[in-house]
C-alpha cells in the first residue's frame, strides 16, 4: 500500500510539472531577437506588458531631459496610449548584432542591435543585459524618433 502511495505521489508531481512546463509560452525570451519581437508586439500594440521587457534608465535619459521614474510612469505609458490608438501591425525582427558598446566608451558592455520591420517601417532597437535578462533601452528608441539621433 505504502509502495500505491509514493507512485500516486510520483505520478502526480511528474504531472503537475509537465502541465508547468507546458505552460512555458509566456517564459522570457532568451535572445535579443526575441525580446525585440515580443516587446515591439506589446508595444505597438499598446500592451502595459511591454515594460517588463524596458530598461528605462538607458543612455539617452540626460537627453530626454527625464529620470527613470518618469520614463517609467509617465511617459512609458503615454506612448502606449499612443501606439494604442494606431492599432497594432506586423511586426517581423529580422536580424540581431551583438556586440560590445566600444562607440560610446563602454568597451566591457554587451550589447545588441536588432532590426524590426514593424508595418511599412524600419525600427532599430538597442539592448543590454540586465541580470543575465536583454531589456530594450527605450531611450535609445525615443532619441531617434524625437530628435532624429
Amino acid at each position: 500500500m505504502k509502495k500505491f502511495f509514493v507512485l500516486t505521489f510520483a505520478l502526480m508531481f511528474g504531472l503537475s510539472i509537465t502541465a508547468c512546463g507546458a505552460g512555458q509560452s509566456g517564459a522570457y525570451p532568451k535572445t535579443p531577437k526575441e525580446v525585440a519581437q515580443r516587446f515591439m508586439e506589446l508595444y505597438t500594440a499598446g500592451d502595459s506588458a511591454a515594460a517588463d521587457y524596458v530598461l528605462f534608465d538607458g543612455r539617452n535619459l540626460l537627453e530626454l531631459a527625464m529620470t527613470a521614474d518618469i520614463a517609467r510612469t509617465k511617459q512609458f505609458p503615454e506612448e502606449l496610449a499612443k501606439r494604442k490608438a494606431q492599432g497594432p501591425e506586423k511586426i517581423e525582427c529580422v536580424s540581431e548584432r551583438i556586440t560590445t558598446d566600444e562607440d560610446n566608451g563602454n568597451p566591457n558592455l554587451e550589447v545588441a542591435y536588432v532590426e524590426c520591420k514593424v508595418g511599412e517601417q524600419t525600427e532599430y532597437l538597442m539592448l543590454v543585459p540586465v541580470d543575465g535578462l536583454w531589456k530594450v533601452d527605450i531611450t535609445v528608441l525615443w532619441a531617434s524618433e524625437w530628435f532624429g539621433m
